[in-house]
């Protein structure tokens, strides 16, 4: 198969699997062992929760791309251990980007290291990930 045409079996697995519309999820890249994704949220006031649920926002979308970079080597894992340096505080923009590239690809493990961003390319947070593999992904090659 073509990259091409792993990428667009790769977003039909996905889009079965992950109601990526309800969380305004967007994938921006998928390559072997590399993924990035963003997520709009609607303005709100700034609150004293507002950079606690923005820093969440940071957790849960890195999360979801590192599993997604681990998905494009055709491993299908779950979370074993996110951790994230936070860079920046204080406000939380609309829009934040994440990037996670492949590491460690194993039989067991995946790890994979990424950044939160903004839409002006600062970097918010840094993380690594290690993911438990629990099967493979039909159809993806470890290699493309």
């Amino acid at each position: 198969m073509e990259s091409r045409e792993l990428r667009a079996h790769l977003l039909s697995l996905i889009e079965r699997d992950l109601p990526l519309r309800q969380q305004r999820v967007v994938i921006e890249e998928l390559n072997c062992g590399n993924a990035a994704v963003s997520q709009a949220e609607p303005a709100k006031k700034q609150g004293p929760w507002a950079e606690a649920a923005g820093r969440a926002r940071y957790l849960l979308l890195a999360d979801f791309c590192a599993v997604l970079a681990a998905a494009t080597c055709g491993s299908q894992t779950v979370p074993h251990s996110l951790n994230m340096d936070f860079l920046h505080g204080g406000f939380v923009p609309a829009v934040i980007r994440a990037r996670a590239r492949v590491r460690h690809h194993g039989h067991t493990t995946v790890v994979t290291e990424g950044e939160v961003i903004d839409e002006d390319g600062k970097t918010l947070a840094a993380y690594l990930a290690t993911l438990l593999v629990t099967g493979s992904l039909e159809g993806v090659p470890r290699k493309w």
